[in-house]
Parts: structure tokens; sequence; C-alpha cells
């Protein structure tokens, strides 16, 4: 930005005993910089039409910085600041206590909104600061105009680097006086590490010796919102005067559309590294097909005996018959289906098909064991839906059979009577 003093530089040494120091500078406006003020300024209103604010690209700014000739000095604020123009609080700044808190940056103050724009009347500027034993402070009051990054950027384009500079560059970082190691090549990035995607215009600060570039666009709209100056790929500091757009590397991204990075050679030549897909990877996830329920497949899964170690169901029937007391009538044969513990089913009615005592267990360990053999990365959800799919089948079995045989109703019967002999004689199966 464009600079011009309003007044003289001003020392803030120690003027007293007390820690709290205070001094106060007049300063003046000429009829060209109010005008030039007033030039610049935009209203921002409200919804209602009120106004709220101006903004100026012309602006009076105060800067402070450490009274200290041997160097450049950046902004630079005591422990604790305080300005007040014409007697309204501008600004304040109070240095955190605790070392764990940073110390927020010093940047420049805008005090326009607070000034008198005009060339009749002087400005006061009153200041208090906390003295600090052996520093010495000097603050400039100074009219600057604001430039935003468009306007940074099209002044960037003129100061353009030489191709034999990049050239020059690169010979040197490949030469090598040790023989034990020889570098013959060196690869570059054409993504900007600030946005991540290809350069446009490449840029980099003439006080680093990195060949890696950044895009000029990005770099000046990140400091347009918040001002750090910094380089991108070293950390060093990277001042808009020492920008330069990279002649050698703007001509590579114009000839190279499809690489997102190079490789370059001691004698300046270079050759594009192009993307390669990656490999198709074969999918480890199992497809999960749709099974109707009444599915012989799913009968064949249910069905299916557990191949692992438990013991499988016994299915054998034992005939039980009691006739040691003449007078009662032989009570009809009753068998028995024995399947890890025994079961006494009547035989009045007409045999029917001999079912596990659980067969959602079977079919459990059956469709288990099928995943651990066929599949052996099975996904826990494959297996998740198969048992989900198979209490289904369960369901619609049990429903058919219900809808198939409805329960009937069977006359109580009298038990025949039992001596106490007899009943010695009742057979317990466990």
């Amino acid at each position: 930005m464009c600079s011009k003093a309003v007044v003289s530089t001003q020392s803030t040494g120690d003027q007293g005993p007390s820690r709290y120091q205070e001094t106060t500078i007049p300063f003046y406006l000429s009829q060209r910089q109010v005008q030039a003020i007033y030039d610049s300024r935009t209203i921002q209103p409200l919804q209602g039409g009120n106004v709220i604010s101006y903004n100026y690209l012309v602006q009076i700014q105060v800067r402070l910085c450490l009274l200290e000739t041997s160097c450049e000095q950046a902004d630079h604020f005591p422990a604790f600041l305080s300005l007040k123009v014409n007697g309204s609080q501008a600004y304040s700044f109070q240095e955190p206590q605790s070392s764990n808190v940073k110390r927020p940056p010093s940047v420049p103050i805008d005090i326009t909104a607070h000034c008198r724009l005009s060339s009749a009347y002087p400005n006061s500027l009153s200041v208090t600061w906390a003295a600090n034993y052996g520093q010495r402070h000097c603050i400039v009051v100074r009219l600057v105009r604001q430039h935003n990054s468009q306007m940074l950027l099209d002044r960037l384009k003129k100061h353009i680097r030489n191709i034999d500079h990049s050239k020059a560059l690169i010979k040197e970082k490949l030469s090598c006086d040790d023989s034990e190691i020889a570098t013959t090549s060196l690869r570059v990035s054409l993504l900007c590490p600030l946005s991540k995607a290809r350069i446009q215009i490449p840029c980099r600060p003439t006080t680093c010796n990195h060949l890696q570039c950044f895009d000029a666009s990005i770099f000046l709209q990140m400091n347009e919102k918040k001002a750090t100056w910094q380089c991108p790929v070293c950390d060093g500091a990277a001042k808009y005067p020492t920008l330069a757009i990279d002649a050698f590397f703007k001509l590579i991204i114009s000839q190279s559309s499809d690489a997102d990075e190079i490789e370059v050679f001691p004698d300046g030549s270079w050759k594009a590294l192009l993307n390669k897909p990656d490999p198709v990877q074969p999918e480890t996830k199992t497809k999960l097909e749709a099974i109707s329920v009444d599915s012989p497949e799913l009968e064949c899964l249910v069905e299916t005996p557990s191949t692992s170690g438990t013991a499988a169901a016994v299915h054998d029937v034992i005939d039980i018959l009691s006739s040691d007391d003449d007078e009662c009538a032989p009570p009809p044969s009753k068998k028995v289906a024995v399947q890890q513990t025994s079961v006494i089913r009547s035989n009045a009615n007409p045999p029917e098909p001999v079912m596990p005592q659980d067969p959602t267990v079977v079919g459990y360990e059956a469709l288990l064991s099928m995943c651990q053999n066929n599949i052996p990365n099975a996904d826990p959800a494959f297996t998740n839906f198969i048992r989900e799919l198979h209490k289904m089948r369960q369901y619609h079995r049990t429903q058919s059979q219900m809808e198939e045989q409805p329960a009937q109703v069977s006359p109580p019967q009298q038990q025949p009577t039992r001596s106490s002999r007899d009943s010695e004689n009742i057979i317990t199966i466990d």
C-alpha cells in the first residue's frame, strides 16, 4: 500500500518513574489529503436505509515498532497500549498474562473513523502505554491507500523472473561435491501447497532457494483476509516486494496440462510424470444375492447338519410297553424321540416326521459352517443377513404347518390306575 507521513516520528521512551506513560501527538490533514479520503469512501446502509459505517480505501493508520536502527523492524506493541483520537477510544491492547496464551499480532491501526476530516481543525492522538525497562518504541501516523488482492496480482504479473535463473538454481541443487552421492534429477510438484489444486500462476519469493512454487492468486487472497506474508513451502518471510513470477515453471504448466508432477534434469530439461490410474483391486466384500424364503437352496442350508465338533442330534425311536397289569388294557405304544435330551411323544395319531428340538440352532450352525468353509473372509453383515433370513423361513414354515393341520381337541382319556408295585416299575428317561 502507498503511504505518506502525516506527522513526524515520535519516540515513546521513559518519561518518569511511573510504569504507565502517556503522550499526546497533534497532527493536521491537508486539503488534498481530506479530498482523497472523501473520494475513497463507500457507505454500507442497513436494510432500513440507515448508515452504519463508512469504508475507506484511503486510511489514516497508526503503527508502532521497537526503536532499533540496526535493522528493519516489524510492528510491535508494548505490553499495554491505549489509543484515543480526539477524546474517543480508538484502540486498546493488553498483553496476555498467561504464557499459554499466544500474543496477538501487532498490526497497523486504522483511526480514520475517529479523525476530523477537515484541514481547518487539528486532530489529537493520545497514547498510553506500559513502559518496559530497556525498551523504547517508535510511533508514526501515516496516510495509506489500501489495495485488494486483484490489484496486487496485476502489479505482480509485471515482475517476472528469467528462465535462466531457475535453470541455474536446478543445476546448483543437482551438483554435489561428494562423489559417493549423485543426484541426477529432481521431482517438483505442480500442485499449490495452499489449495492442493494445480498452480495457475507460479510464484516464489526471491529470498527462498527452493524450486517449489505456489499459486500467486491464492497466496494474495489469503493474505488479504489475514496478513501473515509467510512462505507456505519453507515458512520463511514472503513479503510482497520479494514475490516474483517464475517464467520457467509458467512455461512448464502451459505445456503439461495433464501432469501434476515433473522431473527436472541438470541441463534444464524436464519430463512430465503423468498420473497413473490405480489398479483395480478385487472385491473383498461378498455380494448378497436375493434368495426366496421358500427356495430349496435355503431349505438345504437349514436341513444340513453342522459339521462342527458338537454332538449330532439323535433321532432314534424307543417303544415303551407296560403290561404288568392284566386287568388294564395295554396302553398304546409310545415313542420317544431322543435329541440331546429325550422327549416322550404319544403314538396315538399317525407318526409325524421327526424334527430337531430347535431347528433354528441347527440352521445357525450350518450357515456359520458354510460361511467359514466357503467364504473365509465373510462380512459380518452377510452372516447377520442369512440369520435373519433363516428366522423368516422358520416363521413361514410354522405358519404353513398351522394352516394345513388345524388343532383338534380330543376328549380326555381316563388314566389307568396303578398299584404301588406297578409304580416302582416306571422307567424314567432323562
